[in-house]
This record gives structure tokens, sequence and C-alpha cells, in this order.
């Protein structure tokens, strides 16, 4: 548990140390690459939000299935999910491709956007799009593997984590 807090604590330490790089007015990268990357930065994160809610509902489905006993109804939980995540990254990624030069409007306003910054967010785009599926499918399966592993933990230690009630089948 301890590992797992240093961790959480490094990676948050460098997300941070990261930002402070990059929010020093564009000194470093200049005001159009910042914006530019902060606008291909949110659209994937905001799309990255999906395949996260579909691993926590997902964890619910494996979790009932896993305590149960079920094996089958648990790989078909699984399978379900990461099909349904990659499913709806490919969707995405298809969808930035085709509207990668108007997406960055939504940020920057159709009045006057800057065009270096429209250009440099639509190819920014491009290329983080390369990783949306297996992003997606990723983010399922991991969710998915601690899910398995904390209740093949549980029933070693305590009969499940569900108490009285789970062991009243």
């Amino acid at each position: 548990m301890k590992g797992a807090r240093v961790a959480k604590l490094s990676i948050s330490q460098a997300w941070e140390e990261s930002r402070a790089v990059l929010a020093r007015d564009g000194k470093l990268i200049g005001t159009v690459a910042l914006a530019a990357h902060q606008i291909a930065l949110q659209i994937a994160a905001v799309m990255f939000m999906v395949p996260f809610g579909i691993a926590m509902a997902a964890t619910v489905r494996v979790g009932h299935a896993a305590g149960r006993g079920d094996a089958v109804a648990t790989r078909r939980a699984g399978f379900a999910a990461i099909v349904l995540g990659a499913a709806f990254m490919a969707a995405m990624t298809l969808l930035v491709a085709l509207t990668r030069h108007t997406l960055p409007l939504l940020f920057l306003g159709a009045d006057a956007p800057d065009p270096q910054t429209v250009a440099l967010a639509a190819s920014l785009l491009v290329l983080g799009a390369t990783f949306f599926i297996a992003d997606g499918v990723q983010t399922v399966a991991l969710w998915l593997h601690q899910e398995i592993i904390a209740e093949q933990a549980a029933e070693r230690t305590s009969g499940g984590r569900h108490g009285v009630a789970h062991c009243s089948r």
C-alpha cells in the first residue's frame, strides 16, 4: 500500500511540475504552441472520461460475477466493456480526424481564431488520435484487472468483500 501512495505522489508531483513549466506565460514554448497543446490535451482528456466511466461500471458487473464464482459471466462482462471502450474510442478517433480543424474553434471562438493555433492544434489532435483506441482499451482492461485481483484477494482473506451477505448465496 505504501508503494501505491509513493507512486501516486510521484505522478501528481510530475504532473504539477510539467504544468508549472507549461504555464510560464508561454515563455518556453510560445503562446501558440501552449494554446494548441491545451486544446488537444483537453479534447483527449474529455474523450478519456467515457472509457473511464465504462471501466467503473464494468468493475461492478465483473465484481458481482467474480463474487458469485461465475467465470463465464466475469469474462463476458470484461470483454463486453473492453469492446465498448474500444468502439467508442474508434468512433472518437474518426470524429477527431474528420473535425480536427473545427474542434479548436470550440476553444478559440469562430470570430477571429489564430490560424497558426488552429493548424497546430489540428496536427496535435491527429498525433493524439494515434493512441486513442489503445488508451481506451488499456483504461478499461486495467480497471477490470484491478477489480478481479481485489476480488480474489478478498476471497482468500475474508470470504469475500461483501461479508455475511456475500456468504449467504
